[in-house]
């Protein structure tokens, strides 16, 4: 019985021991799982959300149907079946995230992270804003445009107080990274000559006679790449987003309410 068990026990040993040359599967190039949750082909988007406010310029802001119930951005636009295929990922710290798109023959519904407010929102109810508070919008404005200038490409061509927002922890967030995919124009200089004018309403009134602004100011009049201007010594005056959480705060604070003491 000893010898019989042995036996078996060395077969079924031998069994599980994997063959030496096993041919080898490498992952596919072309195959990525983001890709295929990223596009959603022939898919009603309001089957999975609900329309809550409609804004102008084809934006909705919606909430999801089921768990977990969060809250999105929607912007929807319609364009050809070739300029769909230009429609891809763009992850990037200061790009309001393009989570999805879904597509219906012509229509285009993409699906946006949401963020807390406008710069403009901002910019209307500053206290205490000084030389950091200007250097850290600056700061996060041309991360984004060195990104998508490189090695996305293309240029935004709308940058402006509207299309910039703010998260609650006071990151900068450019929107619209979707249009201009589809767009895919490549006017760089538009984009450096834009942010010129964003900074001119930031140091409206502030400090505005410090030389290494003047020197910055100088470099964006010259329309410097974007990959050059974040090398100035004028945004070393940043403390990091922190800096502009504080704002992100106080400008929430004076949209709170507060009940009337009779």
């Amino acid at each position: 019985m000893n010898k019989r068990r042995k036996a078996s026990e060395a077969a079924e040993s031998e069994s599980r021991k994997l063959p030496k040359n096993l041919l080898s599967v490498l992952p596919s190039h072309s195959a990525c799982p983001e890709d295929i949750s990223f596009k959603q082909t022939g898919a009603n988007i309001w089957d999975h959300y609900t329309s809550v406010t409609q804004f102008k310029n084809g934006y909705y802001y919606a909430m999801m149907k089921d768990y977990p119930f969060s809250s999105i951005l929607i912007k929807e636009t319609c364009c050809s079946s070739e300029r769909i295929l230009q429609l891809r990922s763009a992850p990037h710290h200061n790009l309001l995230h393009l989570q999805h798109i879904y597509t219906k023959e012509k229509s285009i519904f993409m699906m946006y992270k949401m963020s807390v407010a406008f710069l403009r929102d901002i910019l209307s109810f500053r206290p205490h804003w000084g030389l950091a508070d200007t250097a850290a919008v600056c700061h996060g404005i041309l991360c984004a445009l060195k990104y998508i200038h490189r090695p996305l490409d293309i240029s935004h061509s709308s940058i402006s107080l509207d299309t910039i927002r703010l998260h609650w922890t006071g990151t900068i967030k450019i929107t619209n990274i979707g249009d201009c995919l589809l767009q895919s124009d490549q006017r760089y200089t538009k984009d450096i000559k834009a942010f010129e004018s964003i900074v001119g309403r930031l140091i409206e009134g502030h400090e505005a006679d410090n030389a290494e602004l003047r020197d910055f100011l100088q470099a964006l009049h010259n329309r410097q790449a974007a990959s050059a201007l974040l090398q100035h010594q004028f945004l070393r005056k940043s403390n990091g987003e922190q800096q502009l959480q504080h704002s992100v705060e106080t400008w929430l604070s004076s949209r709170i309410p507060y009940p009337r003491l009779s």
